[in-house]
């Protein structure tokens, strides 16, 4: 029912998609490691992935006249 590829997942606790470290990989041709490092703490680029999808959010539903139905469209396609 949802859609899941390499650039973005839905999270089913938020409703929301995100996405994922390909993504920024395949748009901008940069690697998320230049700028976190090789850490083995893969939150803070958890973290960076979710603030960026839900500043996306953010604005689409801030430009809507009709943010929850938008929102119910994003979450159903």
């Amino acid at each position: 029912m949802w859609y899941n590829d390499e650039n973005m997942t839905y999270n089913e606790l938020t409703h929301r998609y995100e996405l994922t470290e390909a993504a920024i990989f395949n748009a901008y041709g940069d690697n998320l490691n230049t700028y976190f490092g090789d850490s083995p703490d893969v939150n803070t680029k958890a973290a960076f992935l979710k603030a960026v999808s839900a500043h996306v959010y953010g604005w689409i539903l801030g430009h809507s006249q009709s943010p929850d139905y938008i929102e119910y469209i994003l979450a159903m396609v």
